[in-house]
């Protein structure tokens, strides 16, 4: 009934469509688990591309790590791509922001948890509307951690 050929090219539309993540499903919810022995406590994210949400380990004092998440977070301050902190609190280690983009708001949350003498600090980025963010999200969080990487590492 369907020729070789023509499978290709449905295919080739599927993924031009619905992105890659259409045949791939959003495997990040999990792929913390496999690098560390800590549940990630925020939210999953829904199978969509334009949601994130990563765990990375650090072996400082918990207040630093904390300080550096917000000195992270401030780095942000263009006017066309903007960090605005909605909510910190040291107490339950959580902090809330808000990314501006032209007109499209992303939810960016941490969480932060300590254990075995490392700290763990949980991401998740997510845009508020559509299905695709042409991977900006993506790119924020990496850039985040690399931003938290490098005060750590400068801070006495």
């Amino acid at each position: 009934m369907f020729k070789r050929k023509n499978l290709f090219v449905l295919a080739g539309i599927m993924v031009f469509l619905g992105g890659t993540r259409m045949l791939f499903p959003n495997s990040d919810q999990n792929r913390h688990l496999l690098m560390f022995k800590m549940e990630n406590p925020l939210p999953p994210c829904p199978n969509k591309p334009n949601c994130i949400r990563e765990t990375r380990a650090f072996s400082s004092d918990q207040k630093q790590v904390f300080e550096a998440a917000l000195a992270s977070l401030k780095r942000w301050n263009g006017w066309f791509h903007r960090a605005e902190i909605v909510s910190q609190s040291i107490e339950s280690s959580k902090i809330t922001a808000t990314f501006r983009i032209g007109v499209f708001t992303d939810d960016f949350q941490i969480a932060l948890a300590e254990q075995s003498g490392q700290v763990y600090v949980h991401v998740r980025s997510a845009s508020r509307l559509g299905h695709g963010d042409l991977g900006v999200n993506s790119r924020r969080v990496r850039t985040y951690f690399q931003h938290m990487k490098d005060i750590l590492t400068t801070s006495p």
